[in-house]
């Protein structure tokens, strides 16, 4: 067994805290010092853990822990030893956020101004880098997961909650506006789920973070100790036989064929000591061979035991479905945010309660957010879906919007900052300014979205040149590759664009077989793909039946009078 080693010097309740750790794990190495307490780092067999470690904090993250965890993770990167990355967080948070008062606080004196953009640069660096790893990437979110916490863990290939997990991007309710990738990950969510979690800063938890989307499986918490017991033993030799599904599919062997890389780095000497030698063509060729069988391995075997250790739902279920989902594509699909308050009052009389009530209470969210940071977040959302689809530009211009709130853009910044989580005697209900979505003018957005914005100047640029971005995008997971199906999953399906589709029409049972064949036989695979249908498609009556006796789907979808005339006659909206 390798025993926990403890640098000399550390605290009499650092060494209490690693003879814990050291009865927890086994086959456990752990390196921690007195300048890694924020963060604590383990290697069991190929598996390596970066954990957070300010529980008293909620595992908030600063700048000391962003040091702490980017070199570890390129050395892991590039090391042989390292097969795969886990990422986790002490006591009852992954991580609720950014050191997001000290930012703050920073912007209020002009010689700290600075630190503020420097921050918010060091943390999306991060982001980008763990998005882009090209090995498997577990984030276990059992806990409040919020702000930066989105940020460590939505470029993950698996992102796994919990009963404990609480998301949200609340920045709309501190003056400020998503960021953390939040342009990119947000858009890959179902039709406007992704601008209404944005606008609202709504917290959801549990299973419904995985039914939206946002997480790929759920697992009890009582489970995770030996979740990390099982994915210990996880290696390219001896991987675990298959758990329910074991072959990939086309869009996962796609993904494992894309995570191939054979770069070696000195950065972390304890995972790759290996000397540095000259190699023929013929090595490299090599390398690349068993590189490539070691990546798809590590993928299945990971796959495998997350499968083994989730727990699948009996059926699925979801708030963002059916008459409602159609209500809010409906309300958050609208140009300006004006229009979308417009739709609500409308919707808030509308002859389903569970859609009336949904409006209610969102319009009465949103009247409480800062004006200023609806707009802003609306107009950065609608901005990134017309721009490229990468990651990198994304974050980019988040940067340069978050460094203009530092610079002053927006007094809202501050002011609900202290009001939320300053000193208690400031703590209260904030005062924005503009007080209204009318009275903010395209003066005050110009301010964070016009290149030569005297804001947005001392933007920093990510530091990642152009041909470090060319080897990395290329590692950028499909966001649901081992997750549920989308819309558009199912969609490509039904229209016979799906490298899994016949190329003609299908039935229903033919389209969820499909989905099966691309996503697993999880219980909320199926029903995911079934409400979809439900919501989507109808049946082509004049085209005969299919070889299973039922109608061939066409893509037609329900518009919000469908279903608000059968909820007028009392009719089921769950199945048509």
């Amino acid at each position: 067994m390798l025993r926990l080693t403890v640098i000399s010097g550390m605290s009499k309740p650092g060494a209490r805290a690693a003879q814990r750790t050291q009865a927890i794990g086994r086959h456990m190495m752990s390196t921690l010092s007195k300048t890694e307490d924020s963060v604590t780092f383990h290697s069991r067999g190929e598996m390596r853990i970066f954990k957070l470690n300010r529980p008293e904090k909620l595992n908030a993250l600063n700048e000391e822990m962003i040091d702490l965890i980017r070199p570890k993770i390129t050395g892991w990167r590039d090391s042989k030893a390292a097969g795969f990355i886990v990422s986790m967080g002490e006591g009852r948070a992954f991580c609720s956020g950014g050191d997001i008062f000290a930012v703050a606080d920073s912007t209020t004196r002009e010689e700290t101004k600075h630190q503020g953009p420097a921050y918010f640069k060091k943390e999306f660096e991060l982001d980008y880098l763990l998005a882009t790893l090209s090995k498997p990437y577990v984030a276990i979110m059992d806990g409040i997961t919020m702000g930066g916490g989105v940020g460590l863990s939505s470029g993950a290939h698996f992102r796994i909650v919990t009963d404990n997990t609480m998301w949200a991007m609340p920045e709309t309710n501190i003056g400020y506006t998503p960021d953390v990738g939040a342009t990119h990950w947000l858009l890959q969510l179902d039709g406007e789920i992704g601008t209404y979690l944005a606008l609202t800063g709504e917290r959801i938890s549990g299973r419904e973070v995985m039914n939206v989307g946002l997480a790929t499986h759920y697992m009890p918490p009582s489970r995770i100790p030996a979740f990390l017991d099982a994915l210990a033993e996880v290696d390219r030799i001896h991987a675990p036989k298959p758990v329910k599904k074991a072959p990939l599919s086309p869009l996962d062997a796609a993904l494992v064929k894309a995570s191939m890389s054979t770069s070696t780095s000195v950065e972390d000497v304890a995972d790759n000591n290996e000397p540095s030698v000259t190699k023929t063509e013929e090595q490299d060729s090599q390398e690349e061979a068993e590189a490539s069988n070691a990546r798809e391995l590590y993928f299945n075997a990971v796959r495998n035991v997350v499968l083994e250790y989730s727990e699948p739902a009996a059926k699925y279920e979801s708030l963002f479905s059916g008459h409602l989902r159609v209500a809010l594509d409906g309300a958050f699909s609208q140009k300006s945010v004006e229009a979308i308050m417009e739709y609500l009052e409308k919707l808030t009389a509308n002859p389903s309660d569970v859609v009336a009530q949904w409006a209610t209470k969102t319009l009465k969210t949103l009247k409480s957010r800062s004006p200023t940071s609806l707009k802003v977040t609306l107009q950065a959302l609608r901005n990134a879906r017309s721009s490229e689809k990468k990651l990198l530009p994304r974050l980019q211009e988040e940067l340069a919007v978050a460094s203009a709130f530092c610079n002053g853009a927006s007094p809202d910044f501050v002011e609900g900052v202290t009001k939320a989580v300053g000193p208690k005697d400031k703590r209260g209900a904030p005062s924005w300014s503009p007080a209204s979505v009318n009275e903010v003018s395209q003066e005050i957005l110009d301010r964070f979205f016009k290149p030569d914005s005297p804001y947005r100047k001392s933007t920093p640029t990510l530091g990642f040149t152009k041909l470090q971005h060319a080897s990395l995008s290329q590692y950028e997971s499909g966001y649901n590759t081992f997750g549920l199906p989308s819309d558009a999953d199912v969609k490509k399906l039904v229209e016979g664009a799906s490298t899994d589709s016949t190329g003609s029409a299908l039935t229903e049972r033919e389209v969820l077989l499909a989905v099966v064949n691309q996503f697993g036989d999880r219980p909320e695979v199926v029903g995911k793909a079934w409400e979809v249908l439900q919501r989507n498609c109808e049946a082509i009556v004049s085209s005969g039946l299919g070889a299973d006796g039922s109608p061939y789907l066409t893509w037609k979808p329900k518009t919000l009078q469908d279903y608000d005339e059968r909820a007028v006659k009392g009719l089921s909206t769950d199945s048509w």
